[in-house]
Order: C-alpha cells, then structure tokens, then sequence
C-alpha cells in the first residue's frame, strides 16, 4: 500500500469517523462520478456501452467497479445511440443526462453532465471523469487520486509516464468548464486557467491508460478482464454490428 493511501485512510478515520465530531461534509461525502456514453462508436462498429461482458453491459460492468470501490453518486451522459442505452440504464441507480448535441464532442457531453451534477443535491464535490471505454480503475488508485486533490484542481492518473483516467476535478474546474465555448478542450482549459493546479499522480495501475476504440483493442486488454470476457466480447461483436 502507498504511503499516500495509507496516510489518507488514517486521516479519513481520524477526521471523518461519525465518532470524531468533525463534520465537514465535504471532505467526508465521496467524489462524484461522471460518465461519458455519448459517443458514436464509429470506429468500434456499434456502441461500446452494449457490449456484453459476462452476461452484463460493459455500462454494467463499469458502474459495477465503480460502486464496489465505495462511489455511489453516479451521473451517465448519453448522446448517440441513446434510445437503446437508457433501456440499459432504467435498471441501474444512476443519474442520466442527455447531450442532444452529441456531435459536438467530448467537451460538450462533460459540459452537460457537470450541469446535471451542478442541479442535484451532489454539487460541489469533486468528480471523477471516466470515458465508458477506458477501465475503470482499482478502488487503490481511485482512492489514491482522491487524497491528492487536497492541494490543487485536478488529479491525473500516471502509468509509465502516460497519462489516463479518471481525471479528477474541483468544483471550480467544473465552473470553468460550464461557462466554457462548448468547442473548447479540457486539456487545453486546464493548461491555459489551471496550469499550476494540476498535479499528476504515479499509480500502479494499467487501467488508468487502457482505450477500447477497436476489437483488436481488447486482445491487449483481456489479461486485465480475463480470458472469459474477451470471449463474450468478441463472440457479441457480430450479433451487435448485424443489429446496428
């Protein structure tokens, strides 16, 4: 266990116990979670939020990693192909936000979802911003993340030197965000009004760089979602490309 980590746990216990008398919300309430659906899944073929993975959605899945790792204030965005992915998401306990400009980009759908956030009882509390595609990392390094954010804006996952996700952001990157040009670029928001609030934090973690844009894509990521899922992954991938 990092030192980080290991500190963050002590000072959670310490100052956020129920038995402690501390009461400062938000340190105690957990980061939101965002995740983006909208996308069109162009070069995959079909929407990648559908596929299944061990008779669940990797949407399922997804949400699955992130509430067992103790984050239960989940907002989904959704844009393209968002008919059959809210059926998905009427048996999951999410919060859904619709980019109905979905071809706008990435940057719009963040848009739309830290407004949704912004409008519920969760505002004000960082966010993790998790692709549907990259892995959702372990409990460790998203925990590890969260205690890093003390001091800066925005918290980023590095593996080898890459960087991933999920980025963590403060509420006051999420302001800047909100009343941004919707053909504006995160990376370049935080360069140009965050530079020196940006920290990037060294994690043991492949997930933090995997990207499922291709089906070749999961041969390199079926060692972290075992040999099994890559079967049910590519056995659905014709059933799915015939249906869309």
């Amino acid at each position: 266990m990092c030192k980080i980590y290991r500190n963050c746990r002590v000072h959670f216990r310490k100052h956020c116990s129920p038995y402690s008398g501390f009461n400062n919300s938000k340190i105690c309430m957990k980061p939101n979670f965002l995740i983006l659906c909208a996308g069109k899944s162009e070069r995959f073929g079909f929407p990648k939020p559908l596929l299944v993975i061990r008779g669940k959605t990797l949407l399922q899945f997804q949400i699955q990693k992130i509430q067992e790792a103790g984050y239960n204030k989940i907002t989904v965005v959704v844009g393209y192909h968002k008919e059959k992915i809210l059926q998905e998401l009427k048996k999951l306990p999410v919060q859904i936000s619709i980019n109905f400009h979905a071809e706008r980009g990435m940057f719009s759908s963040i848009q739309t979802g830290l407004r949704s956030i912004n409008n519920s009882i969760n505002k004000n509390l960082p966010v993790f911003i998790q692709p549907i595609d990259c892995l959702v990392p372990c409990s460790e390094t998203l925990h590890k993340l969260e205690c890093n954010l003390e001091q800066v804006d925005a918290v980023m996952p590095e593996y080898k030197s890459k960087s991933g996700h999920p980025l963590l952001i403060s509420f006051n990157v999420q302001k800047e965000i909100i009343k941004s040009q919707t053909n504006y670029r995160l990376d370049m928001l935080l360069r140009e009004k965050f530079f020196n609030k940006v920290k990037k934090v060294n994690v043991n973690d492949s997930c933090v760089i995997s990207n499922i844009n291709y089906l070749q894509d999961l041969e390199r990521w079926k060692w972290k979602i075992s040999h099994e899922v890559h079967e049910v992954f590519t056995t659905e991938t014709q059933r799915h490309r015939e249906h869309f």
